[in-house]
C-alpha cells in the first residue's frame, strides 16, 4: 500500500529532480515486478517545466504499467535523452505487441482509454507521445517534451 502510495503521488520529484525521481520509481517497479529494466539517461536532463514535471512523471509510470499488465515481456528499456530542446523519453518491451489501430478504434469506443488519455496529457503540455507496436514484435512508447532550459 505505502509503494502505491509513493507511485501516486511522489515526494521525491520535487526534492531530487525528474531523472532521478524515474529512476528510482523503475528500480522499485523492477524489484517489485521482476522485470528487468534498462534505464538509461543523459545528465542534464530536469529543465522539463515545473508544472509539466508530474505529467511526465506520470507518462512513464503508465507505459511502465502497461508493460507489466499487457507486454508478457520479461524486459523493459528506459531511455532518456536530450534531442534539440525536448526531452526524450522511450520505454521500450520485447513482449506480445498490439494492434495500435484496433486499440485506438477501441479508445474511440470508449473501451481502454488509457492510451488516447496519455496522447492527451503529453499535449497538454506542449509535448506528444507516438506508438510503435505490432502483434508479436513489441512496443515502443516514445515521449517527447519541451524542456525549458537551453
Amino acid at each position: 500500500m505505502r509503494a502505491l502510495s509513493l507511485d501516486l503521488s511522489p515526494p521525491f520529484l520535487e526534492e531530487v529532480g525528474l531523472t532521478l525521481a524515474i529512476e528510482g520509481y523503475l528500480e522499485s517497479v523492477a524489484k517489485r515486478s521482476g522485470i528487468d529494466i534498462a534505464v538509461e539517461t543523459e545528465p542534464g536532463l530536469d529543465g522539463v517545466d515545473r508544472d509539466s514535471t508530474i505529467h511526465v512523471f506520470r507518462l512513464v509510470q503508465e507505459s511502465i504499467t502497461n508493460v507489466m499488465r499487457h507486454s508478457q515481456s520479461e524486459k523493459a528499456f528506459v531511455q532518456m535523452r536530450r534531442v534539440g530542446g525536448r526531452l526524450e523519453i522511450s520505454i521500450r518491451d520485447e513482449g506480445c505487441g498490439f494492434d495500435l489501430d484496433d486499440a485506438l478504434a477501441r479508445s474511440v469506443r470508449g473501451q481502454h482509454l488509457g492510451l488516447l488519455g496519455m496522447r492527451e496529457r503529453a499535449g497538454a503540455i506542449g509535448g506528444e507521445l507516438t506508438i510503435d507496436s505490432r502483434p508479436g514484435a513489441g512496443t515502443e512508447v516514445r515521449i517527447r517534451v519541451p524542456l525549458a532550459l537551453p
